[in-house]
């Protein structure tokens, strides 16, 4: 409530007072282990309130924590959605986020079902893993040393993959609204470097657009920067159609059913500012997936 009021001097005391109470229960990782849902909650209110993406007050220590995935060769590729497309890494994504983001796609699937369909068991098993899988993310974006060669590529897929999971629980209280903020502007100063490094002609780059699009809503001057690099991406890629767009995001970047409403939106927004610019489409061609423009030349 304080956070909402904006009551700084309160809401500070109250974060000093929860994180004592955490660190006397064992911290936050002995806290899920009896009770995913308590912890779940404060970890919530902790990332929230701080407003800082780089500053966590809490976390549960599972950024060195391999998922459990990676050890059973059958769900171990790198391979998105339905596992018929496309690895990470072949468009210069670093292996650690690569495996990360695999996580965000797999979770991004069953939050969809056990929305509709699952046990309220089944539902906070979910909201532990995006919890993990948000602290992983934020924690792997203070750090660069493994990171690919290409500029600003990892940081870049880490802040679009906060984003995939913040944007579709931005109705929880407290409001994430600032926290969306911060990792929008975040995001495009990550891709202006990327997209002055490699250009535009990129399939990655294209849901990594959308991702950041779709989080800064109309009343956010961003939301425009967005817009007008979709309309050069879809152009360079010549693409025409929500079906098209619909088809690399699902393919490429764990594009769920979730997001199918507000995606959609952002993509007739893109269409009119192509139509208003008389922009040229360039004639279809066959469908090449384009990830060498991904890659520093030799």
């Amino acid at each position: 409530m304080e956070h909402d009021r904006g009551n700084m001097r309160v809401l500070e005391a109250h974060m000093a007072g929860l994180k004592r109470v955490v660190e006397l229960r064992g911290g936050l990782d002995a806290i899920r282990a009896s009770n995913s849902m308590v912890a779940n909650l404060v970890f919530w209110i902790m990332m929230v309130s701080i407003n800082e993406p780089m500053l966590l007050p809490l976390t549960y220590g599972d950024l060195d924590r391999d998922f459990g995935w990676l050890t059973n060769p059958t769900t171990a590729t790198l391979l998105t959605h339905d596992g018929g497309e496309k690895d990470l890494r072949e468009f210069g994504v670093d292996t650690a986020t690569a495996n990360v983001l695999h996580e965000v796609q797999r979770l991004s699937r069953n939050y969809s079902s056990i929305v509709n369909f699952g046990t309220p068991n089944e539902a906070t098993k979910v909201l532990s893993g995006l919890c993990s899988v948000l602290e992983k993310l934020l924690q792997m974006s203070r750090f660069s040393s493994n990171d690919s060669p290409i500029p600003g590529l990892s940081q870049s897929c880490r802040l679009a993959g906060c984003l995939h999971v913040f944007t579709p629980l931005s109705g929880y209280f407290p409001d994430p609204t600032l926290m969306l903020h911060t990792l929008v502007r975040d995001l495009k100063s990550s891709l202006t470097h990327l997209i002055g490094a490699v250009g535009t002609k990129s399939h990655l780059l294209l849901w990594l657009l959308f991702v950041g699009g779709n989080t800064a809503h109309s009343m956010m001057p961003e939301r425009s920067w967005f817009v007008g690099h979709l309309v050069v991406v879809v152009t360079d890629l010549r693409i025409r159609t929500w079906q098209e767009v619909r088809q690399y995001l699902v393919q490429l970047a764990f594009h769920d059913n979730f997001c199918d409403i507000t995606f959609g939106k952002l993509w007739d927004e893109v269409k009119q500012k192509q139509d208003s610019l008389d922009v040229d489409l360039p004639p279809i061609e066959t469908d090449v997936w384009c990830n060498q423009y991904l890659h520093p030349e030799t």
